[in-house]
């Protein structure tokens, strides 16, 4: 930031004051005063401006606050209106009287009532009908503010989107941009019932206003409309244009409203044509005894990747070692076990603000002031700033590229394996990085999970398999949405826009309070973490500002003081050299911010914007389905198995089967070591296995609503399908010790089958339930005799039916040996009706004697003669039991 003493000649300084501001302090309506500054302040020529700001021939004269002089980080003198002395210090008394808030809550409320929930996938404005859900919205709109509509220029894009231009009286001067969304994140259906107040019930209880939107955004978007609804009423004509752009769109990336926007006002306007953008962003809050605010002059990039797993189905009751949802749990535990370095350094937008930190705050540790300032000019006290500031997980994310696990899906009904398997994983790019550098370290990530679990790897668009062999199924890299974005230009803090926004926040925090002096608020650049619809306007100027004025109150965890929330700014960066993210919204004692955002309770105080940190679930779910992955059921096979039997008639009768097994089967009888030998033998085929032991497949996974919200709760369907030899009970023990180091490795309240398994009485980070899924939990079958005459009536029709379709004769054509269904069938209801209970079709399997080929899985098909030979056996099977009499 400049000197004085650096500053062009031709600004001059103003008062710093304002005798007519009320001395009494007020808890309420920061917002509305700091646009109604900020709209009236700028028309008028009384402020200060670059020349950027100025008309196009540089004849205006324009006045500039003086600097405050510092080594590191220069303040910006207060900036209160001159020209509208009168009129501001009328309208400061407007807001602080009961009618004045009664409005603002009724008109937040009001919006807050009409949900304009945004989804990931929508089809295009025309041809989704969720869009519609604007109209009532934007109706809504016009009631509330006549003489905006009356008064501004209205003008619809893409349908849904509006952007309002308030024509000022001198065309020379450069517009400015004021932008807010309309859209709202989805609440999740499930967490209804979580909240305190109804999502969409824009409940004022007082303090706050309650509900989706009340924080993001529709607090910013109704303060901007209610500011200039008040200058209007009060006769306040611009000097200056100012145009209001609204998007519809922002919580999905602003593909239909912004991104419509931007061009339409580059078109109409030209590049850079604005002095500034301002949108929703950061706030203020205080720090080691010291209150600062945080524009937001940078933000990182975004991608979300698609990693999509596809295998084989096939049917649940044979699984594979690994289905696509187990191997899509090990692709996202790499990820979390594998998060980004930070790489910090002096050109970093963030440096400049730790810099603020150690030269205007009074309660800054000695030893972290000395580390900060030392690391201007040594590379080891930097690399050490780096490791303390990484320590802190809010200050981690501002820092370096995040990744997080926002969406997971796969699998279609739990006795059908899943084909196919996918998770979206959120990165937000670091302003130090690109978007190729963390795709790159997405496929070096992965590689060797693909060469691990033999699959084809195909990384946005390009082939990253080595070896031409057969694969066990594949791996894709994606960009999920085509919206990925490089981290948004840098704005300067040595130009005349961030100079204006600085002052005017110092004389809001002032005007608020009654205060007097430059140093009661100190500003400081700040980064946003997200992206928001300034992305669609990087063209339309040069300074681009997400701030809203929130209070941050009181913040003590480490570093604090980095302001940024995942907020609207992602579709602006072409219209003006100064783009700001910034609210002048306070929250209280959490200054990063995040409080309530995108989950339940989300809702502001009347005179901030509270949100809250949601907790990160598919990453643990993960871990979880991993652990299932890595500890499949042992195999425990006894004499008493009905599919002992079956391999007895094996050796006794398959002319084919290997002397060696023959033996070993007969071995079995009499000896433990034979079996058990037999036993491994046997596991090494998986449908013999899953025959013998219980299984587990991953079935069903679902989890997220969108990107850039952490998803609140995901969950999974493991399919046991439980060994005769097995229990329910010994099944879901299995379970619960299977998971138990997990819940406490994670933290995790732990509640099983209805009963809670936490010991521990402190707090936790949310929880693990494990449950029936669908209350259909079933023991294994009863065993029918293969001594009984039904047995044998079965037998018997299964040769004639084989002889008779094709002309054969004696009794050794086939052999009929017990089986077991790895399966349930409908005869899970009918155990009280027969002791002799059979699973049989007369299917001709050919080669494939398991008979589970195609079933529940792609190309299910049936011969036309093994169709036509199961109608003779049913058939036979009718005549034979009719003649029976030992039935």
């Amino acid at each position: 930031m400049k000197e004085q003493s650096e500053l062009e000649p031709d600004y001059l300084p103003i008062s710093a004051a304002m005798d007519s501001v009320p001395q009494k302090p007020r808890k309420t309506k920061f917002r509305a005063l700091f646009r109604l500054l900020l709209l009236g302040g700028i028309a008028g020529s009384v402020w200060a401006f670059c020349r950027d700001c100025r008309d196009k021939t540089s004849s205006a004269i324009l006045l500039k606050p003086a600097l405050s002089t510092a080594a590191t980080c220069a303040q910006i003198d207060i900036l209160n209106p001159e020209k509208y002395g009168e009129l501001w210090a009328n309208l400061s008394a407007t807001i602080a009287t009961d009618d004045f808030k009664s409005k603002a809550v009724d008109r937040l409320s009001r919006a807050v009532q009409i949900p304009t929930e945004s989804w990931d996938a929508m089809d295009p404005v025309g041809v989704d009908p969720r869009w519609e859900v604007f109209i009532p919205f934007q109706e809504y709109l016009k009631e509330a503010f006549p003489l905006v509509h009356s008064t501004l220029k209205l003008t619809r894009v893409n349908t849904y989107g509006q952007v309002f231009e308030w024509t000022g009286s001198s065309p020379d001067l450069k517009p400015v941009l004021l932008a807010a969304h309309e859209d709202v994140v989805p609440v999740e259906r499930k967490t209804v019932g979580d909240w305190t107040h109804p999502p969409f019930s824009g409940y004022f209880d007082g303090e706050r206003i309650w509900g989706r939107g009340s924080s993001d955004d529709k607090s910013g978007l109704i303060a901007i409309l209610t500011a200039v609804e008040t200058l209007i009423s009060n006769g306040f004509q611009p000097t200056r244009t100012f145009v209001l752009a609204f998007g519809f769109d922002e919580e999905v990336s602003g593909l239909e409203g912004a991104a419509k926007i931007g061009p339409a006002l580059l078109d109409h306007y030209g590049k850079h044509a604005f002095a500034f953008i301002i949108d929703e962003g950061s706030g203020f809050g205080r720090e080691y005894d010291t209150v600062f605010a945080t524009p937001g002059i940078a933000e990182k990039g975004y991608i979300d990747v698609r990693v999509e797993i596809a295998t084989a189905g096939g049917h649940s009751s044979v699984p594979p070692e690994h289905t696509s949802i187990g191997i899509l749990a090990a692709m996202l535990v790499q990820y979390e076990q594998n998060p980004f370095k930070v790489h910090f350094t002096r050109d970093d937008p963030m440096y400049e603000y730790f810099q603020c930190f150690a030269e205007h705050a009074t309660g800054l540790p000695d030893d972290l002031r000395k580390l900060i300032i030392q690391s201007l000019t040594s590379d080891h006290a930097l690399s050490k700033l780096t490791d303390i500031l990484s320590k802190n997980r809010v200050l981690k994310s501002l820092l370096g590229t995040t990744q997080a696990i926002d969406l997971i899906n796969g699998g279609i009904k739990t006795n059908a394996l899943p084909e196919q398997a996918h998770a979206v994983v959120n990165h937000r790019i670091a302003v130090s990085s690109s978007l190729k550098e963390t795709q790159t370290r997405d496929i070096d990530l992965l590689r060797p999970l693909a060469e691990r679990f033999n699959l084809t790897f195909t990384a946005f668009g390009e082939s990253m398999t080595n070896a031409n062999g057969p694969s066990q199924g594949s791996l894709t890299l994606s960009d999920a949405f085509n919206d990925a974005l490089e981290p948004a230009p840098i704005t300067s803090t040595d130009a005349a826009p961030y100079q204006l926004l600085s002052g005017t926040i110092k004389a809001t925090y002032n005007t608020y309070r009654g205060l007097e002096g430059s140093d009661n608020i100190i500003v400081a650049p700040g980064m946003m973490t997200g992206n928001t619809d300034t992305r669609s306007y990087w063209d339309l100027s040069t300074s681009i500002f997400r701030y809203n004025h929130q209070n941050f109150g009181d913040n003590i965890m480490g570093l604090k003081g980095i302001h940024t929330v995942d907020e609207n700014t992602r579709s602006y960066w072409d219209l003006s050299t100064s783009i700001f993210r910034y609210n002048h919204q306070n929250f209280g004692d959490n200054i990063m911010g995040l409080k309530g955002i995108h989950t339940v309770d989300e809702n502001m105080e009347i005179d901030t914007f509270l949100e809250m940190i949601q907790f990160f679930s598919i990453g643990i779910l993960a871990a979880m389905l991993v652990q299932y992955e890595q500890n499949p059921f042992k195999v425990h096979f006894t004499r008493d198995d009905p599919m002992y039997e079956y391999f007895q008639c094996f050796a006794e009768h398959a002319t084919g089967l290997p002397d060696d097994l023959r033996k070993l089967i007969i071995q079995s009888l009499t000896s433990d070591h034979a079996l058990s030998k037999l036993t491994d033998i046997l596991s090494k085929n998986r449908v013999l296995k899953s025959l013998l032991g219980t299984t587990q497949a991953i079935d069903l996974i679902n989890g997220g609503i969108k990107t850039n919200a952490l998803p609140e709760q995901a969950h999974a369907v493991v399919n046991h399908r439980i060994a005769v030899s097995s229990s329910l009970k010994e099944t879901q023990t299995r379970d619960i010790d299977l998971l138990r180091p997990l819940a406490e490795r994670f933290n995790l309240t732990f509640t099983a089958f209805g009963e809670s398994m936490t010991n521990a009485n402190g707090p936790s980070q949310g929880s693990l339930t494990l449950s029936d899924a669908f209350n259909d939990a079933l023991e294994p079958a009863p065993i029918t005799s293969t001594d009984a005459a039904p047995y044998q009536l079965l037998s018997g029709t299964i040769k004639a039916t084989y002889n008779t379709y094709r002309g054969l004769e004696g009794s050794d054509n086939i052999i009929v040996a017990p089986g077991m269904m790895t399966g349930n069938t409908d005869t899970r209801s009918y155990w009280d009706l027969s002791t002799s209970i059979f699973r049989y079709n007369h299917q001709n399997f050919g080669d494939n004697i398991m008979g589970l080929k195609g079933i529940h899985t792609v190309d299910e098909s049936m011969e036309i003669d093994t169709f036509l030979e199961m109608i003779q056996f049913f058939v036979t099977l009718v005549l034979n039991s009719d003649e029976s009499t030992r039935l």
